[in-house]
């Protein structure tokens, strides 16, 4: 596939401003999230996406399709979700959402900190865990009760 996408980068003139980075470990991706502008996952097919949720992590802002995952994580709030109905409604979405995010520093800043906030409020483990302890909590408590 990469060679698909070697080929269009050339054909396109943007080669020279692509850059194929191949697998790298976590740390290494977090840093180089931190680096991004934003996270852009057009995706259709993405049922986990946890990358969006790591850009978020990092403070990134993130543009994804309203499918699987990404949908469940990202609001108005934090992100820029697009309908994923056609190509060239996801196309024309994610080309809207780019120029926005470039011209807009402080959009980039409030959707970023968004974006760290919910991760810690809705996906960080111990959260996570203390919420479930805590509906076990009541589902005792209810059944004890009744």
């Amino acid at each position: 596939m990469r060679s698909i996408w070697s080929t269009l980068s050339e054909s396109l003139g943007i080669a020279g401003r692509v850059h194929w980075l191949g697998w790298r470990p976590q740390p290494e991706c977090a840093a180089i999230l931190q680096g991004a502008t934003a996270l852009l996952l057009p995706s259709i097919y993405e049922c986990g996406g946890a990358v969006v949720l790591e850009a978020m992590a990092c403070g990134i802002p993130a543009v994804a399709t309203t499918w699987g995952g990404p949908a469940d994580y990202l609001d108005a709030s934090c992100g820029i979700l697009v309908p994923a109905s056609n190509p060239e409604t996801i196309i024309q979405g994610f080309a809207d959402a780019m120029s926005t995010l470039v011209a807009d520093s402080e959009l980039r800043s409030r959707l970023g900190i968004a974006g760290r906030k919910r991760v810690e409020q809705l996906f960080d483990w111990e959260q996570k865990i203390d919420r479930i302890l805590e509906l076990y909590g009541k589902a005792i408590h209810d059944f004890q009760t009744n």
